[in-house]
């Protein structure tokens, strides 16, 4: 799609306009499509999951605890201890390691989404009336400037609908995951999540020709000249000492995004663990004592 912006923006062809058209109606139907899944997962997936597990919560603390103390006897009679002791937040720690790794994915995706937006709010203005300025190199259109109106486009219709997307997919995934009511399903629920964050590639492989898919790779939008190769020193630098100073801070830029990075990845989860989730609102972290010791229990025999 953005390679349609950059056709579109330099040429009045009625083919190229043709070919931008189908793009975007290929576009629309991504969105459509992403946006269906996520009712579908909130309506039939999330929504009788979460009820399922609060009912199993409710039926626990009304059985095994008399007068809101735990008994022992009630627990042994217990009749869903199988089923209690399948939901995620009775291994807390499982689920964590299972909740980072789909943190991880949806991550990666929305990177990717603010890469391209740093990419074209980068992008200088063309000193001419054009709304779009291209350069050919080694073989690929370079996209260089581009007016506001441009940027504009690109950024409501692309990108900024596929964050969107990915935060509600995290959303609508993580919940899902917290009501599940067995391990195994846990993981299998993972992977599938997993394929829905594909999707856009899926159609894009599906339906794209693969002449116009050529041409796309073809495409490519400017860097700034010290992001495009932060280790090749320029003529701007004074020798050696100017050149390592700068190359030392990129490194410094770029360890300190890797750690924020990994606290995002990590504290995410958690935070939607203990404050977020709305599965077991309330919950009082009492199943995972039980659970544990009946688990020791069956592994000593």
């Amino acid at each position: 799609a953005m390679m349609a912006v950059i056709r579109s923006s330099q040429s009045r062809s009625g083919t190229v306009h043709g070919v931008t058209m189908s793009v975007f109606g290929g576009l629309v139907l991504n969105i459509v499509m992403q946006f269906y899944v996520l009712y579908c997962t909130r309506a039939y997936i999330c929504i009788p999951a979460i009820k399922a597990v609060r009912d199993l919560y409710v039926r626990y603390h009304d059985d095994v605890f008399i007068d809101g103390v735990f008994s022992d006897d009630a627990w042994a009679l217990f009749s869903h201890v199988e089923e209690l002791c399948q939901i995620p937040l009775s291994q807390p720690r499982f689920f964590l390691a299972v909740l980072i790794c789909w943190t991880a994915t949806v991550w990666a995706d929305l990177l990717e989404s603010f890469q391209y937006i740093s990419l074209w709010r980068a992008l200088k203005s063309p000193s001419t009336r054009h709304s779009a300025v291209v350069e050919a190199r080694d073989g690929i259109v370079l996209l260089v400037a581009a007016n506001s109106k441009t940027k504009a486009f690109a950024l409501s219709t692309i990108l900024l609908p596929k964050v969107v997307i990915a935060v509600v997919l995290w959303w609508l995934g993580s919940s899902w995951l917290v009501s599940t009511t067995s391990f195994q399903d846990l993981l299998l629920n993972a992977v599938a999540l997993a394929f829905v964050t594909e999707l856009d590639e899926l159609i894009y492989k599906v339906l794209v020709p693969e002449d116009i898919k050529a041409t796309v790779q073809s495409y490519a939008i400017s860097r700034p000249q010290r992001a495009s190769n932060p280790f090749a020193m320029n003529d701007e630098e004074n020798g050696w000492d100017s050149f390592k100073a700068r190359r030392d801070r990129h490194l410094v830029l770029r360890i300190v995004g890797m750690v924020l990075t990994v606290l995002v990845v990590v504290c995410l989860p958690l935070l939607f663990m203990f404050r977020l989730q709305q599965a077991l609102p309330g919950y009082r972290w009492d199943v995972h004592g039980p659970c544990e010791l009946r688990l020791d229990e069956m592994m000593a025999l």
